[in-house]
């Protein structure tokens, strides 16, 4: 099972066993890197939990990690969600993205 690095509440570095599967494998989704990986819930904040419930949940390097919580809805940001969402309507074609992700 990989270690990724997650940051817990007080900004204090933590090993983690990865419990969940990241939608694209153990690589960063933008550069491809294997180094410095952390999980990141593509929707974050109030949807945070939903995107661990439904699998929206992304490997990516600390560097690209940093940008997208400095500057959300920025491009990469946007870029993610538009991938998590797509992937959301392939998955549960059922189910209504908009209500669930509000």
């Amino acid at each position: 099972m990989a270690y990724l690095t997650k940051t817990d509440q007080v900004g204090k570095k933590k090993k983690v066993k990865r419990k969940r599967v990241a939608l694209n494998g153990d690589t960063c989704f933008f550069s491809g890197t294997t180094q410095n990986l952390e999980i990141h819930e593509i929707y974050f904040g109030r949807n945070r939990q939903l995107s661990i419930d439904y699998g929206l949940v992304v490997c990516i390097s600390r560097k690209y990690h940093e940008e997208i919580h400095r500057n959300p809805k920025g491009a990469l940001d946007l870029e993610l969600r538009e991938y998590g969402r797509n992937h959301f309507e392939e998955t549960y074609p059922n189910l209504d993205f908009d209500k669930i992700f509000v």
